[in-house]
């Protein structure tokens, strides 16, 4: 086959240009027959050896494309993690989603410079954020803001990031720093996109007012503990905080 006589042009002249070509000739063998597991490997292999190979936009371009078809096999129908796969050659052999999120990993890290680097920061993002994980997705949507200013992710990156911060939020009993960098994280969206919707903008608001009454409660719980144990001097900090940070809120009323 063509796969067979690139692997003997690549094994009599290693280090060179033709290795390079015939490493690319495999992967895009493979990729074409379908065959992405080992498309992907062929791809990683050739990218391993020629770190500025000639052919790096399209092999990590092929290596997105797989990771975007994992994904999406992924959420339309999730499989077992440990199922092993000895059918599907689309498919890797076990960990489907697993495999998408290394893919996802393995462009930005091949090309961090590259046009699909902060995709697939976003697709690694929304990935974990559509599992629930929701430190590992603020995680990666923090990277998108903060590493590719210049992508056409920003927004979102701002808009789910703020969803993730405040899905991490447990209740008034637990640390509340999440809430904290979600207020910040929705002023900071209102002021740098001046040009969003109006119907986004009342979102925002709706949000802003939702997270300031989640501090405000977190604070008047510390206010009510700290009165039950009789330590008044903290109880009364603490309703001055509610008062003095919050005073709009339904919360402040309590206090």
């Amino acid at each position: 086959s063509a796969r067979t006589q690139y692997a003997k042009a690549a094994d009599r002249f290693p280090d060179s240009s033709v290795e390079e070509d015939a490493l690319f000739k495999i992967a895009e063998c493979y990729f074409f027959e379908d065959k992405y597991p080992d498309a992907f490997e062929a791809y990683e292999a050739l990218l391993v050896n020629y770190k500025r190979s000639k052919y790096l936009d399209t092999a990590v371009a092929r290596q997105f494309a797989i990771g975007r078809y994992w994904q999406k096999r992924y959420e339309k129908d999730p499989e077992n993690i440990l199922a092993p796969n000895v059918v599907d050659k689309t498919r890797p052999f076990n960990d489907l989603q697993g495999s998408a999120l290394r893919a996802f990993e393995k462009v930005r890290l091949n090309h961090p410079t590259g046009s699909l680097a902060d995709d697939s920061l976003m697709a690694t993002a929304t990935a974990n954020f559509l599992r629930s994980r929701y430190d590992d997705a603020d995680y990666y949507y923090g990277l998108v803001r903060q590493e590719y200013p210049g992508s056409e992710h920003q927004y979102q990156a701002h808009v789910l990031g703020i969803q993730a911060k405040i899905r991490r939020y447990q209740g008034p009993k637990y640390e509340g720093t999440c809430l904290v960098e979600a207020k910040k994280l929705i002023e900071q969206t209102m002021r740098q996109f001046r040009e969003m919707s109006p119907e986004d903008r009342q979102r925002m608001q709706k949000l802003h007012a939702q997270v300031s009454s989640n501090l405000a409660m977190r604070d008047l719980e510390l206010a009510e503990f700290y009165s039950a144990k009789g330590f008044h001097g903290a109880a009364r900090n603490y309703y001055n905080l509610v008062l003095d940070e919050f005073p709009h809120t339904d919360v402040a009323q309590k206090a």
